[in-house]
């Protein structure tokens, strides 16, 4: 699971979150604004240029991920089965890792140790989310038979066939006669998330110039009058 800003793109190998069957998770959000002067003072990216390119909104780790793909594709002459996301023509072929994990793994370790610039700088605006991660065993055994079996066998009754066998359609045994092997068979095919904002407020970052031209000629003009 991802939790990204609105817009950008997700990157479930890079960012994301693994959620366990049999599990309920939760999961609190703290979101942050940052704002970057860029120009004379640093910098940072509008994300324009990487927009008209690839039709995404700007991140940085989606700069990284397409400067990774390009690179392999320009010196490997194929495209990782993850670039699902690339424009491919009918030259292109898939990474075949027998044959292309070397000059694959090289290309990431030359970015790693930026031997290869992407160019990928800050976003001058940008809404991060940052998240803490709590989960407990779920669900109870009452609660699976008399909640969620009994729904998911209101919706389609044959659902559960498998589990009991044609024999013994799970469907018709719910209210007790499900064994307890049985019950942990179905208990892996659940999970719950609660994904909320922990305050209902957020922080804000934003760069301003300390030293501006008026403050540095207002400087001057006091030093001239101390002479």
């Amino acid at each position: 699971m991802v939790i990204h800003e609105k817009g950008t793109y997700p990157l479930p190998e890079q960012e994301g979150v693994t959620l366990n069957p049999m599990t309920e998770a939760h999961v609190g959000l703290h979101m942050h604004t940052i704002t970057r002067l860029g120009g004379k003072y640093g910098e940072c990216t509008d994300g324009r240029e990487f927009f008209e390119k690839f039709k995404m909104n700007y991140t940085i780790p989606l700069c990284y991920y397409f400067c990774e793909l390009e690179r392999i594709r320009r010196a490997c002459r194929c495209l990782l089965g993850s670039s699902v996301v690339m424009n491919s023509t009918s030259e292109d072929r898939i990474c075949d890792f027998e044959n292309d994990e070397q000059c694959v793994e090289k290309i990431a370790q030359k970015i790693l140790n930026k031997e290869i610039k992407c160019g990928c700088a800050s976003p001058c605006m940008q809404t991060v989310y940052t998240s803490t991660l709590s989960s407990r065993a779920w669900p109870h055994k009452h609660y699976l038979k008399n909640v969620l079996l009994k729904d998911v066998c209101k919706r389609n009754p044959n659902s559960l066939r498998h589990v009991g066998g044609a024999s013994r359609p799970a469907c018709d045994m719910i209210i007790g006669q499900l064994t307890k092997s049985e019950l942990e068979t179905i208990s892996g095919n659940f999970l719950a998330v609660y994904i909320y904002f922990k305050e209902l407020n957020y922080e804000v970052i934003s760069e301003e110039a300390l030293y501006k031209t008026v403050r540095f000629l207002s400087d001057i003009g006091g030093a001239l009058g101390l002479v």
